[in-house]
C-alpha cells in the first residue's frame, strides 16, 4: 500500500467511524451502548486488515480479478451492468464474455458473487487489498450487530448480550474468518439479515430485503443453505407432527431425502465432484488430512470416518507456530461451547435444536469430503457463530 491509498484508506476509515458515531447516537440501534458499539467496529476492521496482511491465495486472485475487470469498465461503461448479475457465464450476454474469459475465476457462481464485492470496493475506493478489508470488516460489523439486535429481540437479557458479544469481539479463529475478506464473511452477513428480519417487526421492505440476500447466500454457499433449509424442514415437521405415529417417522425420514436426490440428479452434482478432484489434487501440506480409503473393509473404514469426525472438530498439529497458536485458540473456543452446552436449560429452545444441528450435520458432512483442516475451520465458522448463538440464547436464568 503506496503513500496515496494509506492516506484513502485513513479518510475512509474516520469517515465510517465517525459516521457510525452519528447514526448509532441518533436511532440507538445496538442493545450495548455506543462505546462497546465503537469497540466492536475497530475490531472488525482491524481484523479484516490482518486478513489482507496475510493475503491468502483466494483473497489475491479476487483483487487480481477485480483490478483486471476494471480496465474492461474503463473501455465500456455499459459493462457496469455486471452489477445486477450474478450466476454462472450463461446468463450474461456474448459481450460480457471476454471479461468472464479474462477472470478465470468468474467460471463458478460463488467466485463471482465475492468478486462483485471486490471490485465494487475497489471502484468507490483503491483497488488494493487493505483498502477492500476496510469495507468487510464494516459488513463484519454489521453482521455482528444484527446477531446482537437479533438476540435482544428474541430475549432482552443484558446478560447473554454482553456474552454474545465478548464472543464476536474474541472469539478466535472462526471470528477471523467471518471478519476478513473471505466469503464467509459474505455469507454470514446474508444470513444475519434473514435471521433479523423474522425475529424483528414485519415489514415489506425488510422481507424484500431478505429475499436477496438469501438469493446472494445460495451464490455464495449452496451447498450450506441447501442443508439450513433441510435441517429446518426436518425441525419444523418434528414440531407439528406427532412423530409417535409410524406414518409421520417415515415422513419425517423421507422429506429431507427429496432435496438431496433431486441435487444429486442436478447438473450441480457435476460441479461438486470436479470441485473436489481439483482439491484432493493439491499439494498435501502440514493442515491436510490423509484421503479416506472407501475401499477398506468395514471395521477399518468406520475407524477412519471416526478419526476424520475428531481431526473435524479439533486436530493437534505442532508443526509450524502459525498452527500452534491456531489449535490454541480453537481449544479455547471449544472449552467456551463446553461451558455453554454444560449451562443450557434443560428444556432447549426451538432456535438453539436448529443451529446446532446445522452445525453438527455440516461439520460431519464436510469431514467427508475437505481433505484440509483449515479449509474446514473457514468453511464451519458462520454455523458455528450461529451455534453459538443459540446457546447463549437458551443459557439458564440466574
Amino acid at each position: 500500500m503506496n503513500n496515496s491509498e494509506f492516506f484513502i484508506y485513513c479518510i475512509q476509515f474516520i469517515f465510517l467511524v465517525f459516521g457510525f458515531i452519528f447514526l448509532e447516537k441518533r436511532y440507538k440501534f445496538l442493545p450495548i451502548g455506543l462505546v462497546p458499539a465503537l469497540i466492536l467496529l475497530i475490531a472488525s476492521i482491524f481484523i479484516a486488515g490482518l486478513s489482507a496482511q496475510l493475503a491468502e491465495l483466494d483473497s489475491r486472485k479476487y483483487m487480481k480479478d477485480a483490478i483486471l475487470l476494471i480496465s474492461f469498465l474503463d473501455k465500456d461503461s455499459s459493462l457496469y451492468g455486471l452489477f445486477f448479475l450474478t450466476g454462472g457465464n450463461g446468463l450474461y450476454p456474448q459481450y460480457y464474455f471476454p471479461m468472464l474469459i479474462a477472470s478465470n475465476t468468474w467460471s463458478n457462481y460463488t467466485s463471482f458473487t465475492i468478486e462483485k464485492f471486490f471490485l465494487f470496493f475497489s471502484l468507490i475506493s483503491k483497488p488494493n487489498l487493505f483498502n477492500v478489508s476496510l469495507f468487510f470488516g464494516v459488513l463484519s460489523f454489521v453482521s455482528k450487530s444484527l446477531l446482537l439486535k437479533s438476540l435482544h429481540n428474541i430475549d432482552p437479557d443484558a446478560r447473554k448480550v454482553k456474552i454474545l458479544y465478548a464472543f464476536l469481539l474474541i472469539g478466535g479463529i472462526d471470528i477471523f474468518f467471518v471478519s476478513g475478506v473471505y466469503k464467509e464473511n459474505l455469507l454470514l452477513l446474508f444470513l444475519c439479515v434473514v435471521l433479523y428480519v423474522v425475529y424483528s417487526s414485519p415489514k415489506w421492505w425488510k422481507y424484500l430485503l431478505a429475499l436477496l440476500c438469501l438469493t446472494n447466500a445460495i451464490f455464495i454457499r449452496l451447498d450450506t443453505v441447501i442443508l439450513l433449509l433441510i435441517v429446518l424442514l426436518v425441525v419444523v415437521l418434528y414440531s407439528r407432527l406427532e412423530v409417535s405415529k409410524w406414518q409421520n417417522k417415515i415422513l419425517l425420514f423421507l422429506f429431507p431425502l427429496i432435496p438431496l436426490i433431486l441435487l444429486f440428479n442436478s447438473p450441480y452434482r457435476v460441479y461438486v465432484l470436479d470441485k473436489l478432484n481439483r482439491y484432493g489434487r493439491l499439494k498435501a501440506g502440514n493442515t491436510h488430512f490423509d484421503f479416506i480409503d472407501w475401499k477398506a473393509d468395514a471395521i477399518d473404514l468406520i475407524g477412519q470416518i471416526l478419526r476424520r469426525w475428531l481431526e473435524a472438530f479439533y486436530s493437534i498439529h505442532t508443526a509450524t507456530y502459525y498452527l500452534v497458536i491456531l489449535n490454541f485458540v480453537c481449544a479455547l473456543t471449544l472449552a467456551f461451547i463446553i461451558y455453554l452446552f454444560y449451562h443450557q436449560s434443560r428444556v432447549w429452545n426451538r432456535i438453539t435444536v436448529y443451529f446446532t444441528m446445522v452445525f453438527f450435520s455440516f461439520m460431519l458432512v464436510v469431514s467427508l469430503l475437505v481433505h484440509n483442516y483449515a479449509a474446514i475451520l473457514r468453511y464451519r465458522s458462520p454455523l458455528l457463530i450461529f451455534m453459538v448463538f443459540g446457546l447463549i440464547l437458551n443459557l439458564r436464568k440466574k
